[in-house]
């Protein structure tokens, strides 16, 4: 399947266990749906490790990156 690219952007949320909120937002120029998604968390999980966090949960509704996960 092909996807078509678009000028896309990428955000989201770290909470940690103090309830200290991180936010993000990122333009990513001309990129697939797929390509967002996965830049959204790689950059979640930089954030992460940056600050020290030591348990992370993903969170996704892109059927196409489960998928992803499942398959490998």
């Amino acid at each position: 399947m092909r996807e078509t690219s678009f000028n896309a952007a990428c955000g989201g949320a770290l909470i940690n266990w103090s309830d200290d909120l991180f936010f993000f937002c990122y333009n990513l120029g001309f990129c697939s749906v797929t390509q967002a998604e996965l830049c959204a968390i790689k950059v979640d999980l930089n954030i992460g490790a940056e600050r020290a966090f030591t348990n992370l949960d993903v969170e996704s509704n892109l059927m196409t990156f489960i998928n992803l996960i499942k398959l490998g």
